[in-house]
């Protein structure tokens, strides 16, 4: 779900990790691996979350995704 309801934790939020997602893609391109494995470092999250993230964020076209590769859409 999108929007969070009060007993959802914030900082595991759909669009919370998409921001993180957006704020390393600006720094530069990343394997989807290495994406979670990054991420993962400064929070606990699963693949699950990431992949919602990633696919939220194709879908309004803020990535690119070629060849298991992440890249911000110019």
């Amino acid at each position: 779900m999108f929007i969070p309801n009060q007993y959802e934790n914030v900082t595991k939020s759909t669009i919370v990790l998409g921001a993180d997602i957006l704020k390393a893609l600006k720094l530069r391109q990343y394997n989807v691996d290495d994406l979670f494995l990054e991420l993962k470092r400064k929070k606990t999250i699963n693949i699950n979350q990431l992949m919602n993230s990633i696919t939220f964020l194709w879908l309004i076209e803020a990535v690119d995704y070629d060849n298991f590769t992440l890249s911000l859409k110019k």
